[in-house]
């Protein structure tokens, strides 16, 4: 049998609640989009993902490289752990202050997908997420999680082409994928 989200999941309401997502290796976005990041993923994809967890163990299995950022200590370190090893993530965790100079230290053009999904205040993840646009290449996935909130409405996908995966029961609304055009 094909190992996919909906065969690993263990209960939908405590997938809701963010349950088992690092023990089945599955991120926390919507079953939609999951399925298609499935279809998406290649092993030649460099990934930079901003919010680790078992999207990060998901990523590490279908990728070349993930370099992923997190501002939660007891978090990141949990990921480690559930990591495979040898592994081709570097997780890196910090305030958001020092994640932003990672991120605008990382090369322009360079990520095939960038999954924007961090913890903490939602004006963090925007501020972020507006930084991080550029450093997608052409044709290549920008992933943004409970998009539908105060600030991450404001996002600005001028040159993306917008796909959104909603779910009822998703705080947020759901999960959009974006394919940089230009």
């Amino acid at each position: 049998m094909t190992r996919t989200i909906i065969n690993q999941l263990p209960r939908r309401k405590n997938y809701f609640k963010g349950r088992y997502t690092i023990p089945i290796g599955y991120p926390w976005l919507t079953y939609g989009a999951i399925m298609q990041l499935e279809l998406i993923l290649n092993s030649d994809f460099k990934v930079l993902e901003l919010g680790s967890g078992g999207s990060t163990i998901f990523f590490s299995r279908r990728a070349k490289s993930v370099l992923s950022l997190d501002m939660n200590k007891d978090w990141s370190d949990a990921v480690k752990k559930a990591l495979p090893q040898p592994t081709n993530v570097r997780l890196l965790y910090g305030t958001k202050e020092e994640l932003t100079e990672v991120i605008k230290g990382q090369p322009d053009l360079y990520y095939d997908l960038v999954l924007l999904d961090i913890g903490g205040h939602d004006k963090i993840r925007y501020g972020m997420g507006e930084e991080v646009k550029r450093k997608i290449k052409m044709g290549g996935f920008l992933v943004v999680d409970n998009y539908d909130t105060k600030y991450m409405n404001r996002l600005n996908y001028t040159g993306f082409e917008v796909f959104t995966y909603d779910d009822i029961e998703w705080s947020g609304r759901g999960t959009r994928i974006c394919i940089r055009r230009f």
